[in-house]
């Protein structure tokens, strides 16, 4: 009786070195798409150009993320140079803050404090003024608001008052530093706040208090959309200060008559001749007490 042994080997697959180039939807190149070889820590980052070079083996799969972009993995197999076209990526937006000119940046990279409010988190209790429904949606900011029949500018207060005179920030909608009471509520798109001075140093003095950068809403294209919101405000005096009506202005209380005088006095001054008066030069009601 024969045995038949069978030996097998196995082939270690080799890492071979992959180029190519990364671009966008439009053709246009994309520096600094991050590339690495999926399940490990290996990876790299397109130039100037969008041009990378990575080593990787033929049962490697490569991803390719970018910021704004739909992440792409691609099985590497025997090719050896591997252009990639991302796709745009709305959703991971969210994810992004603007910051000092307008800058975009992830969350996640910065080194300094910053904070987004979302404008639908802006609108949840209306209030006629953004720096007002701004009140304990943010941490480390205090909002002095004002009355809502006054449509005054609040003042705020980022980490508390770092001057004798407690300035108010910086405020930045669309890259033009502006009045915020000037911003409609339901423009709003999003609400980034600079607080530390790192991040507001691009403003030089002017943010010495901090910044608070707006971003408005923009139209996009294929979407037709119509807003239509009303609120109503009534206010109602809850305490008025005692007021007397018994006494009359003037420091005596003998009433003054008046005497016609024709060369200082209007003609028509003279029907008014011998009648009382009060003296209300004065600042204080401590004259004659009235009699209807």
């Amino acid at each position: 009786m024969g045995c038949l042994f069978l030996f097998g080997t196995q082939a270690n697959a080799q890492d071979r070195t992959v180029t190519g180039k990364v671009t966008a939807e439009d053709g246009s190149v994309l520096p600094g798409v991050n590339i690495s070889v999926k399940g490990t820590t290996r990876g790299t980052t397109t130039n100037g150009e969008g041009l990378y070079q990575i080593a990787a083996s033929s049962t490697a799969t490569l991803v390719y993320s970018f910021i704004g972009f739909q992440n792409t993995e691609i099985p590497v197999g025997n090719q050896t140079t591997i252009n990639v076209s991302l796709k745009t990526d709305v959703n991971q937006l969210n994810e992004v803050v603007v910051t000092a000119l307008g800058i975009s940046r992830d969350k996640k990279a910065l080194g300094y404090s910053v904070q987004e409010v979302k404008g639908e988190n802006l609108t949840v209790a209306r209030d006629p003024n953004v720096a007002n429904a701004l009140a304990g949606k943010v941490a480390g900011v205090q909002v002095l608001g004002q009355s809502g029949a006054k449509f005054g500018t609040p003042s705020i207060r980022i980490r508390g008052v770092n001057s004798l005179t407690g300035s108010d920030p910086l405020y930045v909608v669309d890259g033009t530093p502006t009045d915020i009471s000037q911003v409609n509520m339901d423009d709003v798109e999003s609400l980034t706040v600079l607080k530390g001075p790192s991040a507001t140093a691009l403003y030089g003095n002017r943010a010495s208090a901090g910044v608070i950068v707006v971003t408005t809403k923009r139209a996009k294209s294929g979407e037709t959309t119509l807003n239509i919101n009303h609120s109503t405000t009534m206010d109602m005096v809850a305490l008025l200060p005692d007021y007397q009506n018994e006494y009359g202005g003037g420091y005596s209380q003998d009433f003054d008559t008046f005497q016609f005088n024709p060369a200082i006095h209007p003609a028509d001054w003279a029907s008014f001749n011998g009648q009382r008066i009060l003296d209300y030069s004065a600042d204080e009601s401590w004259g004659p007490k009235l009699d209807g």
